[in-house]
């Protein structure tokens, strides 16, 4: 019976892993974006143990401040509906929404990017209109989506953007949403 339960549980996971690749793969945020500061709470010993990583490690690039800080997302949430959200995070895992991941996100990045002394705007976009394959996704799961947009300015006009989305990261191993974006995304400077 036990084997069994097993069998039908790693199918069942196998089935949901399909269809969140599936859903990846036709993924698109129309807007409105509503963009906004980063508001979650780090506990001391989250804050601490992000920066003693970074102190230990420097990230040498936004790419790598990026990684390891979904590193952190990854470790601390899972995703699950069905619960009281919360911007408050420990080092303990819990379950999260995407605006959970977004905030947990910005805020280990902000950190990771003060500690190694690199600059770079982080904001919170909620996109309001996902779709997949051009049909609006029927959940209250997808009626809006959070995920992070990070700007570092290059030059006098020149800004190079990271569309990051720590939830599908988790949950597919993607975290680039720089071709899914479909309005853009204007930040007010």
């Amino acid at each position: 019976m036990r084997t069994r339960s097993a069998i039908l549980l790693s199918v069942a996971g196998l089935i949901a892993a399909a269809a969140g690749a599936a859903v990846w793969q036709g993924l698109r945020l129309g807007g409105p974006h509503l963009l906004g500061r980063p508001r979650a709470m780090l506990s001391d010993s989250l804050r601490t143990e992000v920066r003693d990583a970074v102190r230990a490690l420097p990230p040498r690039s936004i790419d790598e401040a990026i990684e390891r800080s979904l590193t952190v997302s990854d470790r601390v949430l899972r995703y699950g509906r069905g619960h009281e959200p919360s911007l408050d995070f420990d080092t303990f895992p819990r379950v999260a929404r995407s605006e959970e991941y977004a905030q947990l996100f910005a805020r280990v990045l902000e950190v990771a990017l003060r500690e190694s002394r690199q600059e770079a705007l982080v904001l919170v976009v909620r996109s309001d209109r996902p779709h997949a394959y051009g049909y609006r996704i029927p959940s209250d799961y997808l009626r809006s989506h959070d995920w992070v947009l990070v700007e570092q300015r290059r030059g006098k006009d020149d800004w190079q953007r990271w569309y990051v989305d720590p939830t599908l990261h988790d949950l597919v191993g993607h975290w680039s949403l720089a071709e899914r974006v479909d309005e853009p995304v204007r930040v007010l400077r």
